[in-house]
């Protein structure tokens, strides 16, 4: 358990967390997992970029250029669009160059931390808002769509990703909780907490665009901080954009790291 933000494993904890869960993802997704020369990722064959994704890659900057444009063969070989979280132990010069050489972006954002252990109780409520632990199918795709509109996800994505749900419907994960937040009783944003390497991750906060600059964001981010603190983690980890990272600084956070996406 990670129990202070100076810990050495700190970094390693919050990329291997997100590598969990993103494998968690794509099994959720029954998507094709694949693994090459200690690399893997997954593949649904769906045209959204996170319908197929980078997990984990074993590289370092004295890893020969071939053998990188081989593993990026292989997945893109799939001709599909895909996305890679990446974490400081794969942002080398001579490793994202290749990334770049090859027609992928590379999408900076901030890796955070806070300590839970001084986290208010108290929930700063808007008028109108109610949250709530998602535990049903129903509101499992009422999660869904709020995410759709709160991201720029596309309807192709939206769509395969409900008709997922639909099929197999909810399904309780020891590691995983799932939060709505509704105003005036209509779902508007949304949040995952997944528990693993001893960190404890904060995924898919997402407001739809008519609710936001009301402090709904924050609130569907603290309920899963104090659920996670009640389950004995000091530490709770997030990626944000420049502009989710002045909401997530007003909670606490702050930046440990950068992790970059890398997109084709």
């Amino acid at each position: 358990m990670i129990d202070r933000l100076s810990h050495p494993a700190l970094i390693e904890a919050m990329e291997t967390n997100t590598e969990e869960f993103v494998s968690l993802w794509g099994r959720a997704l029954g998507a094709t997992f694949y693994h090459e020369a200690g690399a893997s990722w997954f593949i649904t064959g769906g045209p959204f970029l996170r319908l197929n994704m980078g997990v984990q890659a074993r590289l370092t900057p004295d890893t020969p250029a071939e053998k990188i444009d081989d593993m990026l063969s292989k997945i893109e070989a799939h001709n599909v669009p895909t996305s890679w979280p990446v974490g400081p132990s794969l942002q080398h010069p001579p490793i994202e160059s290749r990334v770049k050489a090859r027609g992928w972006s590379i999408f900076d954002t901030s890796g955070m931390a806070r300590d839970l252990q001084d986290l208010d109780e108290h929930i700063a409520m808007p008028a109108g808002v109610t949250l709530e632990r998602i535990d049903t199918t129903e509101a499992l795709q009422l999660g869904v769509q709020t995410i759709a509109a709160g991201m720029p996800w596309s309807d192709a994505g939206r769509d395969y990703i409900l008709d997922v749900v639909l099929k197999r419907g909810f399904i309780a994960h020891p590691s995983v909780r799932y939060y709505l937040a509704r105003l005036n009783g209509q779902p508007v944003a949304t949040s995952i907490l997944y528990l693993a390497s001893g960190v404890a991750g904060l995924y898919c906060v997402a407001t739809v665009p008519s609710a936001r600059g009301r402090g709904i964001g924050r609130a569907i981010s603290h309920l899963p901080l104090l659920d996670a603190r009640n389950m004995g983690y000091r530490v709770a980890i997030l990626q944000a954009t420049e502009k989710g990272e002045r909401v997530y600084r007003r909670l606490g956070f702050e930046e440990i790291c950068r992790i970059h996406f890398w997109q084709r």
